[in-house]
C-alpha cells in the first residue's frame, strides 16, 4: 500500500534540524524504495462498549479495566471504543537490523520513514473503520500520558494479536514488531470537544519529549 508521507515529519523523527544534505536525501529516496518493497502492513480493529468514571476506563463484557486519568478525560462522553493494533510486520525490523552493520545512517533513516509511515497507515484505516453516525475522538495509545505500558498485554490478548497478525509482547511490554501501534478511538454521539493530537498528552511547556517515538519506535 502507497501512502504519502510527511516529509516533515520524517525529518522530526530524525531529530534533524535545517536543511537536509544531499547524503540524507539519497537515503530517504532509497529508503522509501526499500520500505515500500518489505512492509506487510496489518491490522486489527474491534468495537466496544465502556463506562467511564471516576479516572477508570472498563471495557464492558471484559476483564479490563483501565485506571488513568488522561484517557478517562480523553474518552469523556464516549460510551463506546474502537481498540486498533497494526503493524508494518517483522521483515522490517529484520531489514534495519541488517542495515545497522552495513549502513548505519541508511538504517536510522528506513527507522523513521517506517514510523511516519505508521501513523499514516492508522489516519488512513480511521477513514475506512470509523462508523458515520458517531463522532469520534482522536487516537489514544497504550503508554500515552499516564496510562501503564502494563495495559498493553490486556489490549493485545483482547484482539489476539499474536496470532491474527503477529504481533507480541516482550517482557519490557514494548512489542514486536516494533514498528506496531494499539490505539483507543472513543466514538459518542455528542461532538467531542477534546478531539485534539496526541502531543497535547505529552508537552504542556511545548516541548518535544519524544515519548511516543520511544513507545512506538
Amino acid at each position: 500500500m502507497k501512502l504519502e508521507l510527511d516529509l516533515k515529519e520524517v525529518q522530526r523523527y530524525l531529530n534533524y534540524q535545517g536543511e537536509l544534505d544531499s547524503n540524507t536525501k539519497a537515503n530517504i529516496d532509497k529508503g522509501l524504495v526499500i520500505l515500500e518493497d518489505i512492509i506487510r502492513p496489518k491490522y486489527l480493529a474491534r468495537r466496544f462498549d465502556i463506562s467511564n468514571d471516576n479516572n477508570k476506563v472498563i471495557i464492558k463484557d471484559t476483564s479490563i479495566i483501565i485506571e488513568s486519568k488522561s484517557l478517562s478525560k480523553h474518552l469523556i462522553d464516549c460510551d463506546e471504543i474502537i481498540i486498533l493494533v497494526a503493524t508494518l510486520g517483522l521483515a522490517l525490523d529484520q531489514e534495519i537490523k541488517k542495515l545497522e552493520i552495513n549502513d548505519i545512517g541508511l538504517a536510522y533513516v528506513i527507522n523513521a520513514l517506517a514510523t511516519e509511515y505508521i501513523e499514516k497507515y492508522l489516519d488512513y484505516l480511521q477513514l475506512e473503520i470509523l462508523p458515520n453516525d458517531k463522532y469520534h475522538s482522536s487516537r489514544y495509545s497504550i503508554g500515552y500520558g499516564d496510562v501503564d505500558l502494563k495495559y498493553q498485554n490486556d489490549i493485545l490478548s483482547l484482539l489476539n494479536s499474536a496470532k491474527l497478525i503477529g504481533v507480541n509482547l516482550l517482557d519490557s511490554n514494548l512489542m514486536v514488531p516494533s514498528k506496531s501501534i494499539t490505539a483507543i478511538i472513543g466514538l459518542s454521539s455528542k461532538k467531542i470537544a477534546n478531539n485534539l493530537s496526541k502531543c497535547h498528552l505529552c508537552l504542556p511547556n511545548g516541548k518535544c519529549s519524544g515519548k511516543c517515538l520511544e513507545v512506538n519506535k
